[in-house]
């Protein structure tokens, strides 16, 4: 899945989550992270928006959310993304 970031706080280390919808923010139920330059380490400079692909985990329901500066503090979380597992053929 694509998520785009706008308007975000400017700082090299905001980063997004991918966590299973009302899931705390514990590292220990993060599914997938990536800083707003698409990759797992931070950009030299602050970036503000961004497009960031996710792959999605079969089956559940999942949020994406912005996080600022390294820490575990949510400025922003995306509504629930629902994905259903395939049924049988």
């Amino acid at each position: 899945m694509t998520a785009t970031v706008a308007n975000g706080p400017e700082n090299p280390k905001n980063w997004v989550g991918l966590y299973p919808t009302g899931a705390s923010s514990a590292t220990s139920n993060r599914l997938a992270l990536q800083f707003l330059n698409g990759l797992r380490t931070p950009p030299v400079d602050g970036v503000s928006e961004a497009t960031l692909t996710f792959a999605l985990p079969s089956g559940g329901s999942y949020e994406l959310r912005l996080f600022v500066n390294s820490s575990l503090t949510v400025v922003a979380t995306s509504a629930p993304i629902t994905v259903t597992a395939p049924g049988p053929d």
